[in-house]
């Protein structure tokens, strides 16, 4: 009921909405069922089109580091956000 947005606090990606994807697709590798969450599998597929995931998951097949993709993810919605080396 609380994912009202499109995203974690509304129409507009932010950090958290990143940390919530990464937790997302643990619960599928883990198996757990989210067809009870409707909004929550939306949530999901909305994330898996934007580009920054896209390229971190991309990444990420070659051995990224966690604190990397989420680093991605999130200069795709804060272009200023520096590097992590």
């Amino acid at each position: 009921e609380r994912l009202s947005g499109d995203y974690l606090l509304g129409a507009k990606f932010s950090p958290p909405d990143a940390y919530l994807f990464v937790v997302l697709r643990w619960c599928a590798g883990m198996g757990v069922d989210l067809s009870r969450f409707p909004r929550l599998i939306a949530f999901k597929t909305r994330m898996e089109g934007r580009k920054g995931v896209q390229q971190a998951l991309k990444e990420d097949s070659q051995g990224l580091s966690f604190e990397n993709a989420i680093t991605l993810i999130s200069r795709e919605a804060n272009p200023e956000t520096p590097p992590k080396n």
